[in-house]
């Protein structure tokens, strides 16, 4: 008798626990699933953003003009001179 009620004891603390902890696990997988798929979507915009990249340098290459080369460099790449400061005019509206 000691032995059966130990047992039902046993089986029913596996149950809780199982009724307890599968949900989570459901829910940590899901979350992996939507992460990985993140993960995806941001190298294939790295990749994109990557080719601009190699586009923008091939431009300047080929560019003879030192003009074009410095307008595509501060306009499309952000790009500043060395020691050169960045002045932003703001409005302010009163």
């Amino acid at each position: 008798m000691k032995k059966y009620i130990k047992n039902i004891i046993i089986l029913i603390f596996l149950s809780i626990n199982i009724f307890i902890f599968i949900p989570q696990i459901k829910r940590s997988l899901s979350k992996i699933n939507r992460l990985d798929e993140s993960i995806n979507e941001i190298d294939s915009q790295i990749e994109g953003i990557s080719e601009k990249i190699l586009e923008f340098d091939e431009r300047i290459l080929d560019s003879k003009i030192e003009f074009y080369r410095e307008k595509i460099g501060r306009e499309k790449l952000q790009m500043v001179r060395e020691g050169e400061k960045i002045y932003k005019e703001i409005n302010e509206q009163e």
